[in-house]
């Protein structure tokens, strides 16, 4: 009977360690797989990352290669060679470099240029915005202006410093629209719309309504709010279309100032005379001729000279190669016609719609678009005075792309996107904005 009860014990024993080791293999098993999951899910993560990578590296060789490229090949042919690059695979993941259109979805980087710089924009412009009001216009200029005045309705620094957690004001060009939030009175709505993670890209939870956040309307069209019209990367000037440092009439001689542009020396004196009067602007070259230019750089219709006004052939060279800036300031850019959609130039206070939409039209008759401001010349109704003006606001040029590049791995179907923005007004092209999701 002892014997039996000893055995009984010694087989309860050994079954209880049995099952205690089984427990054992099998939570290693499941951590071993648990750890294999994750292995591979950080694997998979990497290769995605990486081809998301490599859609940002493609924009910015051939963004280079165009800065380098001593033969222009026209805006247009530009855009369209980064839609041909904006697709492609790499070990096992495949990328995509896209922005959202309206209900498409567009192939390439968005050139910042084809919208509105907010730090160049009056208040009229400010104004012409969508759930735009003058304390918040007010505000926007009192926040970029390097004063400490304040507006009618706006706010500095004493508003500021008294929030519940105090802050300054930029005092400075804003760095990017998402820091309008900052500004009194600015939502996060009007800047964003639709698109709260500022990709430009109409995800899954921007296109279900009030099921996930952001409330949106369903309707397959991504409303961007304030960021479908400003931007506050774009910069003007930059490399010639052969490469080159373009040259600062204010400080060339004429002789150079000749050579470079391959007009005569009187004429190149007359420029010289002309950029040398501070109260003088480059666009005005478009508008006064050059046998009106005094030695003083004046211009009067008394001033009679037997200097040769510029060819439309030859203001096209100037305007490619020259500046009135100096080139280690960065000045907002302008609006690029060749690149902004029609509703963009509505948000333009000083162009008339009937001009707008004769500016459409006109690009979209030229196969290569616009390819020097001077060009708009050809545009009925479009005088020396009036090209002036429209060249301090407008450019057929963009100079910063703003690339969201998404990469997928093929085996899993794990996602990473990286949002770069690219300047290529110096060599090499800059990575100004970098970010990975």
């Amino acid at each position: 009977m002892r014997r039996s009860r000893a055995q009984g014990s010694t087989l309860l024993v050994v079954l209880w360690t049995v099952s205690l080791l089984s427990l054992v293999v099998v939570s290693v098993q499941v951590s071993s797989l648990r750890q294999a999951a994750s292995s591979r899910e950080v694997l998979a993560q990497v290769r995605a990352r990486w081809a998301a990578r490599a859609g940002v590296e493609r924009i910015i060789a051939r963004l280079g290669w165009e800065n380098e490229n001593p033969t222009p090949t026209g805006p247009i042919t530009l855009i369209a060679d980064l839609a041909s690059l904006a697709e492609g695979e790499l070990g096992g993941a495949t990328y995509q470099a896209a922005y959202s259109e309206g209900a498409s979805l567009v192939a390439g980087p968005v050139d910042s240029h084809a919208k509105l710089n907010v730090n160049a924009m009056t208040r009229d412009g400010l104004l012409l915005l969508p759930d735009m009001t003058e304390d918040v216009a007010d505000a926007i200029l009192d926040w970029i202006d390097a004063d400490d005045d304040v507006r009618e309705q706006g706010a500095e620094a004493g508003y500021y410093l008294t929030a519940a957690f105090p802050y300054e004001p930029r005092n400075g060009p804003v760095r990017s629209l998402v820091e309008l939030e900052l500004i009194r009175n600015v939502l996060p709505e009007f800047v964003r719309g639709e698109d709260w993670n500022q990709n430009g890209r109409l995800d899954l939870n921007e296109d279900d309504g009030s099921t996930t956040w952001p409330p949106d309307n369903a309707d397959g069209e991504l409303d961007a709010g304030w960021s479908a019209i400003l931007t506050a990367h774009s910069v003007e000037g930059g490399l010639t279309d052969g490469g080159e440092e373009r040259i600062n009439l204010r400080t060339t001689t004429p002789e150079e100032i000749a050579t470079r542009l391959r007009i005569e020396e009187d004429q190149a004196t007359a420029i010289s005379n002309y950029a040398s009067n501070q109260g003088n602007i480059m666009e005005g070259l478009l508008r006064d001729s050059l046998d009106r230019v005094a030695p003083n750089g004046s211009v009067s219709p008394q001033v009679v000279s037997q200097v040769r006004p510029l060819t439309q052939g030859e203001l096209r060279t100037l305007f490619a190669e020259a500046t009135f800036d100096d080139s280690t300031q960065r000045v907002p850019g302008k609006l690029n016609i060749n690149t902004a959609p029609a509703e963009v130039f509505e948000y333009l206070p000083n162009l008339s719609p009937a001009l707008a939409d004769q500016i459409v039209y006109g690009r979209d008759r030229r196969r290569e678009g616009f390819e020097s401001i001077v060009d708009l010349r050809d545009i009925p109704g479009i005088t020396g005075s009036v090209l002036a003006e429209l060249a301090t606001f407008l450019s057929v040029r963009g100079n910063v792309y703003r690339v969201c590049s998404r990469g997928r791995d093929e085996a899993t179907g794990i996602e990473v996107e990286i949002i770069a923005v690219l300047d290529r007004s110096t060599l090499p092209v800059k990575i100004v904005e970098y970010s990975v999701r």
